[in-house]
């Protein structure tokens, strides 16, 4: 059997550009096309140096050499498409890589192998295409996914907003609210607050509160790498006369609504001691200021 090369690059580069995209859709991180051309094309050559070291230096450490490409190749194809951000990160985006890439694989021999498809492209393909059928495989394959994936998000994210119907489902005087921080996106119930006044002391920029376990994360990087973001906000409350809350400076913060969405950029996200909601009503406690600043905007 002969072994195309350039096929193989192909296959692999559209299959680790699909898993890429895909990783940046399930955490919600901000993609760049430019980046994730670059991260799938790393792994890609990679597979490709696998392949040929196998064939020679390393033909008796076929697995050895095989899962080290690969782990290689999804530590750098993360780090390049969504950033080299901390240790923790890295592994974390590298794990949902890995098993993105598990499951597109099996999905991909399904298509090629047991549908028939692959086969019956062949027999219409010239001796010198046949290999195409693979390559015709995967394109369908990532852009089915791309586009199943592009609907449910769509109906997910703005169907509810288009029906007029945000907010639908969460406890009364609740909304539901989606914060960006260096691309990274969550979404939580909010609650306005009357009560809560506090606003950064450098800036005046209102304070939003989250659950512990929503913001940790956020605060963990901010001050692991990049030290910029990150705040400390003082308070005080019943029990607590001088107390420090750490925080960080978002990208954006939406609220949507049955009128409309009410959009805000540079608020700052503080981290409560534990959660701030009542059996899990609401994750987050709103400043005032911004629905006040969105009816001014009526």
């Amino acid at each position: 059997m002969k072994f195309y090369m350039d096929v193989f690059f192909g296959i692999n580069f559209v299959m680790d550009l699909f898993v890429l995209w895909m990783e940046g859709g399930i955490l919600g991180l901000k993609r760049s096309g430019g980046r994730l051309l670059a991260g799938a094309f790393v792994p890609a050559v990679l597979a490709c140096a696998a392949a040929w070291l196998t064939k020679g230096v390393f033909a008796g450490n076929t697995k050895g050499v095989w899962f080290a490409a690969a782990l290689l190749g999804q530590i750098v194809s993360s780090g390049i498409g969504y950033g080299f951000d901390g240790v923790r990160q890295v592994l974390k985006r590298t794990g949902l890589l890995c098993a993105l890439g598990f499951l597109s694989a099996g999905c991909f021999v399904w298509i090629y192998s047991y549908t028939g498809f692959g086969a019956w492209m062949a027999e219409r393909l010239p001796d010198g295409l046949k290999a195409g059928s693979i390559v015709a495989c995967g394109i369908i394959f990532a852009g089915g996914g791309i586009l199943a994936y592009a609907g449910a998000r769509r109906l997910s994210n703005a169907g509810m907003d288009s029906l007029g119907l945000s907010g639908g489902g969460l406890p009364c005087g609740c909304l539901e609210a989606e914060l960006t921080f260096l691309g990274r996106r969550i979404r939580a119930a909010g609650l306005v607050d009357t009560g809560n006044g506090l606003v950064d002391p450098i800036s005046g920029t209102p304070v939003i509160i989250a659950d512990k376990e929503l913001a940790e994360e956020w605060i963990i990087l901010a001050k692991e790498s990049h030290p910029e973001r990150f705040r400390v906000i003082p308070y005080h409350s019943v029990g607590v006369e001088k107390g420090l809350l750490e925080a960080v400076v978002l990208d954006e913060i939406v609220l949507y609504r049955a009128e409309g969405t009410v959009r805000r950029s540079r608020a700052v996200l503080a981290s409560a001691a534990g959660s701030v909601g009542t059996s899990g009503t609401y994750r987050i406690i709103l400043h005032p200021s911004i629905m006040q600043a969105a009816k001014a905007a009526e």
